[in-house]
């Protein structure tokens, strides 16, 4: 009888230690990235660009920078149509909603890839970028390069 009382005990920790953590993940999940690609640029001295699908997880987040060995550095910019014509603005962040979806695309939200170093010397079909969130931390993403011109 004793030893059922231990065993019973043993299992209600167990599951509620797990149970907790199970419930942790489950209400945090971080953002998740998809389509990551890079335009690379056919000119050495011009910026390249990155583009991706970014969903928010549970919590609404914040896109506040990306970084590359291959690049000295990676602004965020925002692109629009104005009267004047298309128009670019680099931003500090991209707010990331809760459950949304948030495109990095040509004509609008994306990544400025400046003074491009030390690619790779065989062909390579990705590079990696890592992308820093303000609550969701660092994921490191391999994006695909595409043909110049390519527009999505």
């Amino acid at each position: 009888m004793i030893r059922t009382i231990k065993a019973l005990l043993v299992l209600c920790l167990y599951l509620q230690i797990f149970g907790v953590e199970y419930t942790y993940a489950d209400v945090k999940p971080g953002v998740t990235i998809d389509q990551a690609w890079i335009r690379l640029s056919p000119l050495k001295n011009r910026p390249s660009a990155a583009y991706a699908l970014i969903t928010g997880g549970k919590s609404d987040d914040l896109l506040d920078s990306a970084a590359s060995p291959y690049f000295k550095r990676i602004e965020i910019h925002y692109s629009r149509m104005t009267d004047w014509g298309m128009t670019m603005e680099k931003l500090s962040s991209i707010a990331i909603p809760a459950s949304q979806v948030v495109k990095l695309e040509p004509g609008g939200y994306h990544l400025m890839l400046f003074e491009a170093h030390d690619l790779p010397k065989k062909p390579s079909k990705t590079l990696p970028i890592t992308l820093h969130f303000k609550n969701g931390g660092a994921h490191v993403i391999e994006f695909t390069i595409k043909p110049f011109g390519t527009m999505h």
